[in-house]
């Protein structure tokens, strides 16, 4: 990874191992957890329930949990995720995450735009699934 003022994000990344049903800690909102390999199911959860079998998205390598706490610290989100093949992932603090876009704007500009597109994408998808089950 390279060097951005000392910083060296892959030296502060913590590798978290999930086995086939194994949920995500509930302590997303204090890290952005990358996806190396697996596979993610995400699901809401609505009166302490959730309902596996109406997942509202399926993660794979490259994508990000963590992402909306991320960006927009305090929104309460009301999501799952679990395990659905045996997965590794890699955890870095939001802060941490935080400071480095702060110390390298230009580097964190592209780290922004990315997960800002990732949203994007995720939104326009269900979008889509809520538009489907109307039919």
């Amino acid at each position: 990874m390279a060097r951005y003022k000392n910083i060296e994000l892959d030296q502060r990344l913590a590798a978290l191992r999930l086995r086939v049903g194994e949920a995500l800690p509930h302590d997303v909102g204090h890290g952005l957890y990358l996806l190396t390999r697996g596979i993610v199911e995400v699901a809401t959860r609505i009166d302490d329930e959730v309902d596996w079998d109406k997942r509202v998205a399926v993660l794979g390598p490259g994508d990000a949990v963590g992402v909306t706490q991320f960006l927009a610290p305090g929104i309460a989100e009301a999501t799952e995720f679990r395990a659905a093949s045996d997965v590794l992932m890699h955890r870095v603090e939001a802060a941490t995450l935080r400071e480095f876009c702060r110390e390298e704007p230009a580097a964190g500009a592209i780290i922004l735009g990315n997960l800002g597109r990732m949203m994007a994408q995720r939104t326009a998808a269900l979008g889509s699934q809520l538009r489907a089950s109307e039919i």
